[in-house]
């Protein structure tokens, strides 16, 4: 996984090679997005397990895992659709392939990707409305979203807020019962790590408590150790720190803080899951890495 950060941070030199690479991300999750759908609609009947009960999951073992993936095209489609104008047919389909994308997101009830997808999205519209001054896409893009939601709850509105609740029923409505189970088990593995220098070993965690921790820096602290965790601490911020940096600047016709947005999302819900075991990061790190040599040249 790590080979997948330095073959793109390496090999990626050109505007069309970037886009190129893009744009094989955002067919893919088309892809499962629609695979997730016919399925649904029972087109193509249950050619394969893309569901766990009611909760999408794609091709991916896990909704947690499949929910965040979708994240970085969906905000790519609606970056895309705000270089158009917003009355024109080409404005109007992109936003929709973003809002098919973002139904089958929130879809796979997943609390840490909803909670992913609001930070970037709510940090992509600032910067956008900020720096771009799109206040008419993103008005356009606000009615749609309404439009769109007011046709979901006529049709299938009962079926959704019975989901919905199941999946966020708890005493706090946000939490599950088995919420105090992973922050036990988080507490254990800052433990092992607080008492083991180089922590317990790669993948020992879940082999002893048979139990995953659920968040990637008290996975790296139980595992390798806070050595290892400072080391890793000071690639993600050393990372989210240019961003924020090159944030106001262009590469090859997309914000900085587009790249921006998502990584934050994807760090965020890195304290929810255990994201150590996710292409998309490295993938998405690497994405970044390429962004802020470029902005840097330009500089």
């Amino acid at each position: 996984m790590i080979a997948i950060y330095y073959f793109l941070s390496i090999t990626i030199r050109t505007e069309k090679e970037f886009h190129s690479i893009l744009w094989g991300y955002i067919c893919t999750v088309l892809f499962s997005t629609l695979a997730v759908i016919l399925q649904k609609t029972g087109i193509i009947g249950d050619v394969g397990t893309w569901f766990q009960g009611v909760r999408a999951q794609g091709f991916f073992m896990d909704p947690n895992d499949f929910s965040p993936f979708l994240i970085l095209a969906i905000v790519l489609l609606i970056d895309r659709a705000f270089s158009y104008h917003y009355f024109s047919i080409k404005y109007v389909a992109f936003c929709a392939l973003a809002g098919i994308v973002a139904f089958v997101l929130l879809a796979g009830m997943s609390r840490a990707a909803i909670l992913n997808f609001i930070i970037v999205i709510v940090i992509y519209l600032f910067y956008s409305i900020f720096y771009k001054k799109k206040l008419g896409q993103i008005a356009m893009l606000a009615g749609l979203i309404g439009v769109a939601a007011a046709i979901l709850m006529g049709v299938a509105g009962d079926s959704i807020i019975h989901s919905i609740s199941i999946r966020f029923s708890g005493s706090t409505d946000v939490l599950q019962s088995y919420d105090t189970d992973r922050f036990f088990y988080q507490r254990q593995g800052i433990v092992l790590g607080s008492t083991h220098l180089f922590g317990i070993g790669p993948g020992q965690f879940e082999l002893l408590f048979s139990y995953a921790t659920h968040n990637l820096f008290v996975r790296i602290i139980a595992e390798n150790g806070w050595i290892s965790f400072l080391s890793l601490a000071a690639v993600v911020l050393y990372i989210l720190s240019l961003l924020v940096y090159y944030r106001k600047k262009e590469v090859w016709n997309l914000p900085v803080y587009l790249f921006l947005a998502v990584y934050i999302g994807v760090i965020v819900n890195s304290f929810f899951l255990d994201t150590l075991h996710w292409r998309y990061l490295w993938f998405l790190m690497g994405l970044c890495t390429i962004i802020i040599n470029q902005a840097s040249k330009n500089k």
